[in-house]
């Protein structure tokens, strides 16, 4: 690793700072290794530009934020949370002596809710800008206003916000153009050069599965290029990366009966991971594996295309593909779809190889298909996502008329108005006029339940349950509900696919199936999967406090990270229902009154079983199946809610609950 003072960023550092000075905005372009991220704050904080406020820097990401405070704390020789600090949901790491804070993008727009100028910060860096989230865009609209808010509310020079928005892309002409024609500037990043190969288009025609071809460039690299530095694979997603870990692991077995060639140890690296099994692509080798002579594979989604350095890569084998979320407005279904990268992608993944070393990036798609069917940057998630939440904190925000809100990118009117129309009939929000349009001139306001639901970081129907939850007598039964759906992937599949065949001498990996299932029936219910959540918190609760929560996971089967997050979450929620008022009152052993809230609050993805057993949600009129997944898949209850829909070979109801027809009646009187 380059000593920080070798990071091509200190050789821009007083050009950088002489524009820092003089301009409102700033972009910055910064390739992969160039420094921005940890040292444009540093130069900043020395040079006391901004010395009037906090220094502050956005990522889309929480363990971007986390890791990124973390080492600059040691850097500057800091306790974290003094100097440095951060802010991710439900944690806070920083204390009023902070002058540098890393936060995700949520949290700083959850600041503006009260307080819209931002006055607490001097200078706002919005990093990772070309990823384009969904709340980036949202925030870009919100910091261009409150740097213009405070111009004309005549503030002192050393109160006007700075803005710095970076980069790691060349397609920065938008961010300039949005902010005022704001002078664009340029640091070389990486520290050393990437070699590029691309398949032939002869061999691109060859019907080939892109997981399949992707373990073959794997083995190939591995043979042509013994003992000489590790390889990062880019994939999608958490099932493909188990499925290739399991793939290497026996390959490696017949590796290393070849004459001359190591054995490969791979490693995973997705989000739904737990922090210590995360760690492993990150630790530097230990005497044993460097004994062996083990060549390390690390198969991630595109979490590392901007995390911290992973040690020791000099090989890039990148798929081209990446799973994005979708959503179609007049149906009201999400899915996900495996979509070629983007060329702005494609390149900072083959920066990847080049931070430690010379490297070498292999590209599993052919030139002449890069050129015609990769489109230059990633498209916006904002024009392709569910808005309700969106369009609810921006109406908390005080932006009445969302529709004519200063996008850096407008999204489909369609999206925005779905989501006004939905957040309508939940009575979050009113028009300010009566002219019964959604979307007037004049725009929409929070109604008193909306102002209680904007007070939660949730999607709003999740908020709801807490409300009914209260009225009802059932709060803290909905807020065990609520926290497990907030997290993903509380099953540790992985676990059940290797770790059983140890500890029960099972010899097929069915038999290590059934062990799982058998352990996951005590958290089913007839009713439906939400209450088999809510049995699944009061177990891990009961059960914590006799054995660790690692233990209890680890018994059951269960992710403890998701675990650990799930009870954070809901430690911070009890805190706010505890501000409101709301007392922590539960149900018990019955479950009627914990169903009936969630029909109260779900009760616009509701789906009735119609001619031909089919079910037909009531939103969209769209023809939906219960998940396979799901308690009630195959049963057929004549009415269900479900959490959300996800469209793969059809579409389907996931997180469903049974609801009784008399509800429908009394609810919709």
């Amino acid at each position: 690793m380059p000593h920080s003072s070798q990071l091509p960023i200190f050789s821009a550092k007083d050009e950088l700072l002489k524009y820092f000075s003089k301009s409102p905005t700033c972009v910055v372009i910064g390739e992969t290794a160039s420094g921005k991220t940890t040292r444009i704050p540093e130069f900043l904080y020395e040079a006391g530009i901004g010395s009037s406020g906090c220094i502050l820097c956005t990522q889309p990401r929480r363990v971007a934020a986390i890791t990124v405070a973390t080492f600059m704390a040691g850097e500057l020789q800091t306790k974290l949370g003094e100097l440095v600090g951060y802010s991710v949901r439900f944690e806070d790491v920083t204390s009023q002596h902070t002058k540098i804070k890393y936060a995700t993008d949520g949290i700083i727009l959850r600041e503006a809710m009260s307080d819209p100028l931002l006055k607490r910060y001097s200078v706002i860096i919005i990093d990772e800008a070309h990823e384009r989230s969904l709340q980036t865009d949202i925030l870009l609209g919100v910091v261009k206003k409150a740097q213009q808010k405070r111009k004309s509310f005549g503030y002192s020079s050393s109160m006007v916000l700075k803005v710095i928005v970076m980069s790691a892309t060349l397609s920065v002409d938008l961010f300039s153009s949005y902010f005022d024609e704001a002078p664009i500037l340029y640091v070389h990043g990486r520290l050393h050069p990437v070699t590029t190969y691309n398949i032939s288009e002869e061999e691109a025609k060859v019907e080939q599965d892109y997981l399949w071809r992707t373990m073959v460039a794997v083995v190939q690299v591995h043979r042509a290029n013994p003992n000489d530095g590790d390889i990062l694979v880019f994939l999608t997603g958490e099932e493909e990366i188990e499925s290739a870990v399991r793939t290497l692991r026996e390959v490696s077995k017949s590796l290393q009966n070849e004459l001359n060639c190591n054995g490969l140890q791979a490693v995973p690296l997705y989000s739904a991971l737990s922090p210590e099994a995360q760690m492993l692509a990150f630790r530097q080798k230990d005497k044993r594996e460097l004994d062996k002579g083990l060549r390390r594979v690390v198969l991630s989604t595109n979490i590392a295309e901007t995390s911290v350095t992973i040690p020791n890569i000099k090989y890039v084998v990148d798929s081209g593909k990446v799973k994005q979320k979708c959503f179609n407005p007049k149906t009201g279904v999400e899915y996900l779809q495996v979509n070629n990268e983007s060329k702005a992608q494609a390149k900072q993944r083959s920066g990847r190889a080049g931070r430690l070393g010379p490297g070498e990036c292999y590209y599993l798609f052919s030139k002449e298909k890069f050129d015609k069917e990769f489109k230059e940057t990633t498209e916006a998630e904002i024009l392709k996502s569910n808005l309700e939440s969106v369009v609810l904190l921006m109406i908390s925000l005080g932006i009445s008329n969302v529709l004519e809100f200063d996008f850096i990118e407008r999204p489909p009117n369609d999206s925005v108005k779905a989501a006004l129309k939905l957040l309508v009939e939940l009575e979050a929000i009113c028009e300010k006029t009566s002219d019964g349009k959604i979307g007037s001139d004049i725009g929409f306001q929070l109604t008193k339940l909306g102002k209680v639901i904007s007070k939660f970081p949730l999607r709003p129907e999740y908020a709801l349950t807490l409300v009914f939850g209260n009225e009802d007598g059932c709060l803290d039964d909905m807020l065990s509900i609520v926290s497990m759906l907030s997290v993903e992937n509380l099953f540790n599949r992985r676990a059940a696919q290797q770790a059983v065949h140890s500890r029960f001498n099972l010899e097929s990996e069915e038999g290590e199936a059934t062990e799982a299932v058998k352990c996951w029936s005590k958290f089913k219910h007839g009713s439906g999967d939400l209450i088999g959540l809510l049995l699944m918190f009061r177990y891990v609760n009961q059960n914590e406090k006799k054995m660790s929560l690692q233990k209890v996971c680890w018994e059951n089967f269960l992710n403890p990270k998701s675990i650990k997050q799930a009870m954070l979450i809901r430690a911070q929620l009890a805190k706010i229902c505890l501000s409101l008022g709301w007392k922590l009152t539960s149900s018990g052993s019955g479950f009627e009154k914990v169903r009936l809230c969630l029909y109260k609050a779900f009760r616009q993805r509701l789906a009735l079983l119609g001619g031909e057993k089919k079910y037909y949600n009531s939103a969209g009129h769209v023809q939906v199946d219960i998940h396979p997944s799901s308690v009630l898949h195959k049963k057929l209850p004549s009415a269900v809610i479900y959490n959300e829909l996800v469209q793969t070979t059809k579409t389907y109801m996931r997180g469903v609950s049974i609801v009784n027809e008399d509800w429908i009646v009394d609810v919709h009187q």
